[in-house]
Parts: structure tokens; sequence; C-alpha cells
């Protein structure tokens, strides 16, 4: 699928532009927060059009872009045009023109379908009178207007009704990686919900010296995010990621501290797939677990010491079931004909990636369990259908993978489409999604087992409670690979 890169700080108006493009126009839209993050995105992938902030920050990001496109031009079939959402275009590139600003979303997407021949008639580009001047809101707290956010999203597009805040969340796992008394140049948020509408509250102000006490208290407050505001968000990024990907490269983590920041990093990756908020850093955190969940792979015994490990420490479910499969399928990959011809790099990728797009520990562990499924509402019904093909199509375009990897990852809920969940053992698929769907299955049991021994002296499961679960399990599996694949994972616990 072709592709337009967006490339503005604007998170509501990137959403809705990427959002919309594909539905409208059959372009897939990719959002990028600055010019550096844009030019990355030039040097992977072919763009039919890009629309670009004039200026974010103190960067001249049209100027950034259409230089980059100036420079490098023999690296493209093409010259591609590029929209300015700003006052003038000085940029010298003959394919890029300036519009206002403040055009409304409808009016840059029709004039963005004009350029890409999707349009026959080009849209009016003149701009909306300015709106009134408002005072400033110098407090602390942000409330939303009465109705809160049920009452904003109504009035908003469909695009937006999730993006009404003027504050962003990062994850509270970002925070235990921090060093000991270190300074926060961003306001910390925390939020709190007052009948049908959101209060931000300031906990840490920008310029604080943050001890690991200030940080444990704010912890036992919060469950999962935190929050910055709209203004400080890029800000806070870079420095929260700055020492979460150190903490990532140190060559002295021992089995216990990697298994604890691989868990955490998989947990920001979850919000960054739920979100769609993918930049550098989201790349960098995805290049870093690959490695360490390989070193973790090529270690003596590993599904041993990993069982052993979950004994007596919690990590996040979604990473806990990705690396128990990864490592299931790494224990017997080898013993077989069709495993010679897999890479291990792919196996890692397929088993990061798979459940990513579920967006949650919550969703990952109920589409794991299809009698906990009726409550859910349609919104996580839709999730748990799409999110094979969802990750795929990520992995196609964030990290350039093969069609075999990305087919791999479509097709393990035996679905060659990656949509929905196969009624029956397909025969059609690969081998290696075979035996990951029945991996799967016994990491699902395996886990249900030890959750049921939680306060109880011993949370491993008895010889035979396994025994007895492999029983009905080589029934279920008892064709071809998955036959193959079961007999193997069963010589493995018993």
């Amino acid at each position: 699928m072709s592709s337009v890169l967006i490339v503005t700080d604007e998170k509501e108006l990137g959403t809705i532009l990427a959002g919309k493009m594909e539905p409208k126009y059959g372009f897939q839209g990719i959002l990028r927060a600055s010019g550096t993050e844009a030019l990355s995105m030039l040097q992977i992938l072919p763009f039919e059009l890009i629309i670009c902030k004039e200026k974010i920050g103190v960067e001249f990001t049209a100027f950034k872009v259409c230089e980059y496109l100036i420079t490098n031009k023999d690296d493209f079939d093409k010259e591609i045009p590029v929209i300015i959402l700003g006052k003038s275009n000085l940029t010298g590139y003959a394919r890029a023109e300036a519009i206002p600003a403040n055009l409304s979303y409808d009016k840059i997407l029709a004039y963005a379908g004009f350029l890409l021949g999707k349009e026959k008639i080009k849209p009016s580009l003149e701009a909306p009178p300015a709106p009134e001047p408002k005072s400033e809101d110098r407090t602390t707290v942000f409330v939303l207007p009465k109705g809160g956010l049920k009452a904003e999203a109504d009035k908003a597009p469909e695009a937006v009704k999730k993006i009404v805040s003027k504050f962003y969340p990062f994850h509270v796992r970002y925070l235990m990686h921090l060093p000991e008394n270190v300074k926060v140049d961003f306001g910390i948020y925390t939020r709190m919900k007052k009948g049908d509408e959101f209060e931000y509250n300031l906990k840490i102000p920008a310029g604080n010296i943050v001890s690991k006490a200030d940080i444990d208290k704010l912890l036992m407050r919060t469950s999962k995010d935190l929050y910055v505001t709209k203004e400080e968000a890029a800000k806070a990024s870079e420095f929260l990621n700055k020492f979460f990907i150190e903490k990532f490269r140190r060559s002295d983590l021992d089995i216990e501290k990697r298994l604890m920041i691989n868990s955490d990093g998989f947990e920001i990756l979850l919000e960054s797939f739920k979100t769609s908020t993918f930049d550098k850093f989201s790349v960098e955190i995805i290049k870093e677990m690959v490695k360490s969940i390989d070193t973790l792979m090529k270690m003596p015994d590993g599904l041993n010491q990993f069982k052993n490990f979950l004994a007596t420490h919690r990590l996040s479910y979604g990473y806990t079931h990705m690396h128990f499969t990864c490592l299931m399928i790494f224990s017997i990959v080898d013993k077989f004909e069709w495993g010679k011809e897999q890479s291990k790099n792919k196996i890692i990728y397929l088993s990061l990636f798979h459940d990513l797009c579920l967006g949650s520990d919550r969703l990952i562990k109920l589409h794991h369990k299809f009698f906990e499924q009726k409550n859910l509402n349609e919104e996580d019904k839709q999730s748990m259908l799409e999110h094979a093909n969802a990750s795929a199509v990520i992995l196609e375009n964030i990290v350039k993978a093969p069609k075999e990897l990305t087919s791999l990852v479509r097709e393990h809920h035996g679905i060659k489409s990656g949509k929905g969940f196969a009624d029956s053992k397909s025969i059609s698929i690969a081998s290696l999604s075979m035996a990951f769907i029945v991996a799967e299955d016994i990491v699902t049991h395996y886990l249900d087992m030890q959750e049921k021994l939680d306060g109880t002296k011993d949370r491993v499961p008895s010889k035979e409670a396994l025994t007895a679960y492999f029983s009905d399990m080589m029934k279920k599996y008892d064709k071809l690979t998955y036959a193959d694949a079961a007999q193997a994972y069963q010589k493995l616990f018993l």
C-alpha cells in the first residue's frame, strides 16, 4: 500500500489525517512529530505525498524536509509533492506549496486527495477567521468542560473522539528506570475522575529533583499512566526514553534484571501500539528488546530457568506469555525439517509482535480465554478480531519486515488474513504457525494453573496436573505438525 507522510506535533490533527487517509483514499497515513523523524522515514519508505507543518518548536520542519528532498533527489523515482501547513514556502523546493495552517482537517484532507489524483476539484484553501483571544489558564489543574469527555466526544468528529485532553499519558514503568535524585524539566501529573469529568493534578513540578522515595510515593497512587502537558510531551519523551534505553544497553544485566526490563519495555510498546504513537524511541526499544530476548534465548536450559523464575516473580502477563511461547519454539524448532528453514530472529519478531496490537495486558489475557470474552465492548471485540493483521501491517511499515514474517504474524490464529479466529485446525498455514498455535495454548493453560496456586508455598504446577492436561491436549492436536509439536512440547514438561 502506498503511503503519505504526515509531519506535525499536533496529535489531534495528525491522528485525524492519518486515520482518514486509508479509508477515504487508499493510502497508508504515517505520522511523525518532527523533521528528524520524518527524514528517518524518508530513508526507508517511499511516499506519494508529504503533509508537513512549517515549524515545530524551534525547528523549521518544512525547510528541513524539503532540503533533504532537494539534496537527495537522485534517491527518489519522482519529486514528492509537499503540503506545508503554514504561512509561507521559503524552501526552494518546486513541488512544495504552503496552505493556511488553521484550515479544517477536511479541507487539508481534500487537498491531499486532489494532489494524489483522487479528487477532481481543488478545494478552497481560504483560511477561516482568527478565533477570539482567550485568557491563559495558569492553574495546575485542567478540568474538561461540563459534561466531560463524553460531551466533548459527542461534538467531535469520529476520528478525534478519544483525543480531547490537553495532557498526554506516559507509562509509569519509565519512572522505575530513572537514576536517584534526577532533575526533571517537565511537570508530572496524575488524573482523577470526578463524575463525568477528569482533573489533572500536578504532582512533581518542572525543575524538581526527584528521589526514589518520591517515585515510590507516586507509584502507590497510580496504577499505569502518568501525564504531561501537550507542550512538554516531546521533552518528556526524550528524557524518559534516554534513561530507559541506556538501561537496556547495560552489559551487566543478570537474567532477573533483563527479564524485568523486557517486561517494562513490552508494556511501553503496548501503549505505543494502542495509540499509534510510534517515534524513533519506539524503534529503539524494539531493537533493544529483540537483542535482549535473543540473549536470553541463548542461555542454557532457558525454559526451566524461566519456569523457576515465574515461581517467585511477577512480570506483565503479555510479556510472560510471549517469552514463554518463544522459549518453547526455540526448544523444539531444530528437531524438525521445517524448523531448519526458520531463522531464530524471525521467531523472536513473531513472538514479540503478534499480540502487541491488542494494546493492553487485560486484552492479551482475555483473548487467550474465550470463555471470559462475553462482556467485552464492541471496540475491544473488534481489536481482538483484527489484531493479528494490524500487527503485521505495523511490521511491514515500521520494521520493513519480509512477507514471510508478516504472513506468520497474520496466521497465528489459524487464518491467513489475520482477521478473526479459525473454527478448526487449518492445514493451509505454515508449519511454524501450527507449532506456535500449540505453544500458545500450552502457555495459556500453564499460566492458568500457576495463577490458581497464588498464595500457596509452591507456584509450580504439579506433574499430575500437567500429565492430565497433556493427555487432553494430545487429543486436541492430533494431526500433522500440530501433533508433532504437541509431542515435542510434552517431552519438555514431562
